[in-house]
């Protein structure tokens, strides 16, 4: 692999199972640019992400859906928003902004529903990544200040104070987290680097709230996300091997070992997984590829423990983002076309998903 694709630009065998389709929908007139995360808060749907404008009304980079119109979240975000988390009945946005509805608001604010809110002093940088952990919030990305005082690539919010997380990447100019996960316990850290405070990760690590350790031997290029399915933690990227095993931008650990899904995406060709959601007992997977397992699948396709499968017809471009609301998936991305309909930057499946064998 010679090249990383940019970070912004994640059944039953040998037997007959009725076929139950769906169809993939517009969300009312979507947005006019890339959707980059999802989240479901007091009933509506938030999508954030670089757009300025969601069903055809002034939306700055977020913009929340209630099943059946859009409408504003306040003044929003004056840069981009990059994830989205609920803690304490707030939904917290992170980004690379510095302001929320018209006041200071740097790299991170919360949303109680009706107005913006700081988060203490913020985050001097990027965050791309938010998680909950022992009642805590985790806020990661590329940022070496909180709260005025230094705090490298990790923080945690306690709601009302930030503190460090006591982590330390290798100095390298590229290194950052872009993803978190609770695992079996231990918190899970993502992105691009070789070790953290002294030990080595090769692009992910685990805190077990008192000191870092890696997860086998690591994954051989940048994990971009991370999610929990049938008991095991799935990780996708831009990478080809995971444990020193060939595992095509996708991998699964279970605690001990790492094994590969399947055969992956991208059928031999260059590709990545950016976001991953779990949906109707499948793993839904979403990025830059045309194929998952032997089957044809168009930027998003499903994983169902044992074999890969498309999603209805798919989209015309990748996906960037993955979110469930009402019983339904929704995606979000670089498309305008899902299944020769068109949708601006963000679609819904409303069918059960499941395959013939």
């Amino acid at each position: 692999m010679k090249r990383l694709y940019p970070l912004l630009i994640f059944c039953v065998v040998a037997c007959n199972i009725d076929k139950q389709p769906g169809t993939w929908a517009p969300v009312g007139a979507g947005v006019n640019n890339l959707v980059l995360s999802l989240a479901s808060y007091k009933s509506e749907l938030y999508a954030g992400g670089s757009f300025t404008s969601a069903g055809g009304k002034q939306a700055n980079h977020i913009a929340r859906w209630n099943g059946k119109e859009w409408h504003l979240a306040g003044k929003g975000i004056n840069k981009i928003v990059l994830c989205m988390t609920q803690y304490n009945g707030k939904l917290f946005v992170g980004g690379g902004f510095d302001s929320a509805g018209g006041n200071p608001a740097m790299g991170i604010a919360c949303w109680n529903g009706n107005e913006w809110q700081p988060v203490g002093m913020g985050i001097k940088g990027t965050v791309s990544a938010l998680c909950v952990y022992n009642k805590e919030l985790y806020a990661a990305g590329k940022f070496d200040t909180v709260d005025g005082k230094s705090a490298h690539s990790i923080a945690r919010w306690d709601g009302q104070k930030w503190s460090d997380a006591g982590i330390r990447l290798d100095s390298g100019k590229y290194s950052f987290i872009c993803g978190l996960a609770v695992y079996h316990g231990e918190l899970y850290a993502s992105g691009t680097f070789t070790s953290v405070t002294g030990v080595k990760g090769n692009n992910i690590s685990r805190w077990d709230g008192k000191e870092w350790k890696p997860v086998g031997q690591g994954i051989s290029y940048p994990v971009m996300a991370m999610a929990t399915y049938k008991d095991e933690l799935y990780v996708c990227g831009v990478f080809d091997t995971a444990g020193g095993t060939p595992a095509n931008y996708i991998a699964r650990w279970n605690g001990k070992e790492w094994s590969p899904v399947g055969t992956g995406v991208g059928n031999g060709q260059f590709a990545s997984i950016w976001s991953l959601a779990t949906y109707n007992d499948a793993l839904i997977v979403g990025g830059l590829f045309k194929s998952a397992g032997a089957q044809q699948a168009n930027y998003i396709a499903q994983w169902n423990g044992t074999s890969w499968d498309p999603v209805g017809g798919g989209v015309n471009s990748p996906v960037h983002s993955l979110g469930v609301y009402n019983d339904e998936l929704y995606a979000g991305g670089l498309f305008d076309t899902v299944e020769a309909k068109p949708t601006n930057h963000i679609a819904r499946w409303n069918g059960k998903i499941t395959t013939q064998r």
